[in-house]
């Protein structure tokens, strides 16, 4: 809890203070089919990306594999054009800032043609730092700090911001 608090991810605790190998931790830290028995189908999410307008790209702090059978069991797969676990940004995870320059590097585009919908807000606020628009997802939000554009309480209120796509 330290690490998570301290750094935005117990990975990069772990590694930074126990040389913890991260495919090991993450190999052991998600196994799918324990996790995936948790994961709740929404039968409106699918349609509701689609809908976005842009490039949809998932990028997590779990390792790709995880975040396709995810985005696989949620039926988003289709509608997504990548999917980025930390494996795929050299094992920084959100909300380090090395993470979202690789992640950028690789999809090339500018941060100012992204926009982050997030439940963390330290990653909005790197996120916001790079030049990135921000969406907080925020089921019981209270106050909204000056670095998150838009709040919403349920992922399906999305389709009424998609004015911040440029």
């Amino acid at each position: 809890m330290d690490y998570w608090q301290r750094y935005g991810a117990t990975l990069t605790g772990l590694v930074r203070h126990h040389a913890v190998d991260p495919r090991h931790f993450l190999r052991h830290t998600h196994p799918l089919p324990e996790l995936l028995a948790h994961v709740h189908h929404d039968a409106g999410l699918p349609a509701l990306i689609a809908r976005l307008p842009g490039r949809k790209v998932v990028f997590s702090n779990g390792p790709t594999d995880y975040v396709q059978a995810v985005c696989r069991h949620l039926r988003l797969l289709p509608h997504l054009q990548q999917v980025f676990g930390v494996d795929r940004v050299g094992f920084h995870p959100k909300p380090e800032r090395r993470g979202y320059l690789r992640l950028l590097a690789q999809l090339g585009r500018p941060a100012s043609r992204c926009i982050l919908v997030e439940d963390s807000l330290a990653n909005l606020a790197t996120a916001k730092a790079l030049g990135m628009r921000t969406v907080w997802l925020a089921p019981q939000a209270a106050a909204v700090p000056g670095y998150v554009d838009v709040c919403v309480r349920r992922i399906g209120e999305l389709a009424r911001h998609a004015g911040l796509a440029r």
